[in-house]
C-alpha cells in the first residue's frame, strides 16, 4: 500500500519529494528554475522533450531573496502568462524563515488554494534566519519542505548556492560541495547540479552550461543536458 514515485519531469524531478538544485553563484540556477516554470505554465515539454506531468499549470515562487522585479522582467521577455505565476514574497524589512509557523502557514494556505504543479524556493540560505550551518533549524526547514511536497503531491525545487573558498564557477559541482550535506543529501530525493563548461584557459561566465543529476533514488541516471543562454535583444 506504499505510494509509488510519480514524476513531474521523468527521471529528473519527482512529485511529492524534495529536489535540490546546486551550483556556484552566477551560474544560472534561477534561470533554469524559471525556464521550467515557463514550461509548466505554457504546457510545454521538458528540456529533454519528455512530457511534464502538469495538472493545474500553477507555479509558486518563494522570493526569499527579494528578487521579484528581475523575475518579472524575465517573465515579460519570455512572454510568460503571469496570471499562473504566484510569488510568495519576503515581508518588508523582514526575512522569510520557514523554520517558523508564522511563515509556514501562509505558504501552506497558498498551496491549498492553488494546488501548484511547481514550487521554487529561492534559496536555502535565505529561508532560514540562523543560516545553513545550524543543524536543528536546517532540519526543521527541510522537514517542512519535504512534508509540503508530499501533502500536496507537488514538485518542489530548493535552490542551493555553493560558496566553497578557492573554487571558481567552472569547477564541476560534486556532492562534497553541498554545505550541510548530511541533511541535504539525506532529505533531498533528487539533487541536480549546473556546471559551466570551460571552453578556454579563462573562466567564461557566458559559456555553455551542463545540467546533471548528482543523486536520485529511483531508476537510471539520465544523460546530462546542455544549457545555452541567449541575449533576448538579439
Amino acid at each position: 500500500d506504499l505510494p509509488q514515485t510519480t514524476w513531474f519531469w521523468p527521471e529528473w524531478i519527482p512529485r511529492g519529494l524534495l529536489t535540490l538544485l546546486a551550483a556556484w553563484p552566477g551560474v544560472g540556477k534561477t534561470y533554469a528554475a524559471l525556464d521550467l516554470a515557463h514550461r509548466v505554465i505554457s504546457n510545454s515539454p521538458a528540456p529533454d522533450d519528455s512530457s511534464l506531468e502538469i495538472r493545474t499549470g500553477n507555479v509558486i515562487y518563494v522570493d526569499a531573496e527579494d528578487f521579484l522585479p528581475d523575475i518579472y522582467e524575465r517573465a515579460s521577455v519570455w512572454q510568460m502568462d503571469t496570471s499562473k505565476f504566484y510569488p510568495f514574497r519576503r515581508p518588508p524589512r523582514d526575512l522569510i524563515d520557514l523554520s517558523r509557523r508564522r511563515y509556514q502557514d501562509p505558504l501552506i494556505d497558498q498551496c491549498y488554494d492553488l494546488r501548484p504543479d511547481w514550487v521554487i524556493v529561492d534559496s536555502l540560505s535565505s529561508v532560514n534566519s540562523r543560516g545553513e550551518n545550524n543543524i536543528e533549524d536546517l532540519r526543521v526547514v527541510l522537514s517542512f519542505l519535504v512534508e509540503l511536497a508530499a501533502n500536496f503531491d507537488l514538485a518542489l525545487l530548493l535552490i542551493h548556492h555553493l560558496r566553497k573558498p578557492g573554487k571558481g564557477a567552472t569547477q564541476p559541482v560534486t556532492m562534497h560541495d553541498l554545505r550541510g550535506s548530511g541533511h541535504l543529501v539525506a532529505m533531498a530525493r533528487s539533487i541536480l547540479g549546473i556546471d559551466v563548461i570551460k571552453t578556454g584557459p579563462d573562466e567564461d561566465m557566458n559559456g555553455p552550461r551542463q545540467l546533471k543529476v548528482l543523486k536520485k533514488n529511483r531508476g537510471k541516471y539520465p544523460k546530462p543536458l546542455s544549457i545555452q543562454y541567449y541575449d533576448s535583444t538579439t
